[in-house]
């Protein structure tokens, strides 16, 4: 089975928008093709106070606060977390690794409903910061990029979680656009 192939399931359940297999279910190709599938996630409109874990959500948000980022090494073949043992990192797949650089962070947004915290990987600092994780300069070039960010708002959009630890939810990134003052004043004419 791979990426666009068409498949049967039998014997499984959906909790929290999931498809939960277990021992006793089945999931094999299917000879079928399906034509006009939605590829691309559906995102609703939400504000802050009204989220749900599991929902695909999209939010106007003011950024009231950037944290400073932390760094982790990822395996090149399958981007699971290296292990660092001794002089070199371990994939549990792949054996022996150079690793890649991954970078996260947490952002406090708020839409005057509530705030939530959110949090964002590499693609995604990127995208706000227009800045390399990678550099040897970003952790200097991020505090000062975070002073222009901070107060600023745009459209974010990903998934809502749970946060085990601190019991609240969560958003994680998956998407963010910088607010076009024109196509907003047409969508709140609406």
């Amino acid at each position: 089975i791979k990426e666009k192939d068409v498949v049967e399931i039998s014997n499984a359940s959906v909790r929290n928008n999931e498809l939960h297999l277990t021992a006793f279910s089945e999931i094999k190709k299917s000879p079928e093709n399906l034509e006009g599938v939605k590829t691309e996630r559906v995102y609703e409109i939400r504000k802050i106070s009204e989220l749900r874990a599991g929902e695909n959500v999209k939010l106007r948000a003011i950024i009231l606060q950037m944290f400073e980022p932390r760094f982790f090494e990822v395996c090149p073949e399958c981007n699971s977390r290296a292990i660092k043992e001794a002089e070199f990192s371990v994939c549990e797949k792949h054996g022996k690794i150079v690793p890649l650089k991954r970078a996260i962070t947490t952002l406090i947004l708020d839409d005057g409903s509530d705030n939530t915290r959110a949090v964002l990987f590499t693609e995604q600092i990127k995208k706000l910061t227009e800045l390399e994780p990678e550099s040897e300069s970003f952790l200097a070039d991020f505090i000062s990029k975070r002073g222009e960010l901070l107060g600023k708002e745009a459209f974010f959009a990903g998934q809502i979680r749970q946060n085990k630890f601190f019991n609240n939810l969560e958003m994680f990134v998956e998407e963010m656009r910088e607010i076009n003052i024109d196509e907003l004043i047409q969508e709140l004419e609406k």
